[in-house]
């Protein structure tokens, strides 16, 4: 096998086998996996995200109304009413817990155990299970009545 001195022309019959570099192919697997992530995060369910933030504003309100429930020495009701919930017996200088919050979906199916909650001054309370459906998205807040209120 013949081989060229330094600086000599390469041997024209002869090409090296054209194929992608593991640069090019890392660029094009980014720009892929880049592509995939931004379609993934287009298409999330709105259902899903609504149902995840009505149960965060449940979630905080439920730890709200025990907390005030716990120092007034007065026991709060949640009530589900057809298009949103209540919360009753709260002292009235309470403006942002006092009176009818709407569910942020009309579509929104609630079932409470028990209904009526009862949140009371001690520091035991109830077990509680709040299950929120809209579309084919399920999410559950949850408490032994010790353990703060969890989302499942």
């Amino acid at each position: 096998m013949p081989t060229s001195a330094v600086g000599s022309e390469p041997r024209q019959g002869s090409r090296g086998i054209a194929g992608l570099t593991l640069l090019e192919m890392l660029v094009a697997l980014t720009i892929v996996a880049v592509a995939g992530a931004g379609l993934a995060w287009a298409l999330r369910d709105g259902d899903e995200d609504r149902l995840d933030q009505q149960a965060l504003r449940l979630q905080a309100q439920l730890e709200v109304a025990r907390s005030l429930a716990r120092a007034t020495a007065t026991p709060l009701r949640l009530r589900v009413l057809p298009n949103g919930y209540t919360f009753e017996g709260a002292p009235q200088a309470d403006t942002e817990l006092v009176g009818p919050h709407r569910w942020l979906d009309a579509r929104m199916l609630v079932r409470l155990t028990p209904d009526p909650l009862v949140l009371g001054p001690e520091p035991m309370g109830a077990p509680l299970r709040l299950e929120l459906a809209l579309g084919t998205a399920r999410r559950a807040l949850v408490s032994d009545g010790w353990a703060p209120i969890a989302i499942e």
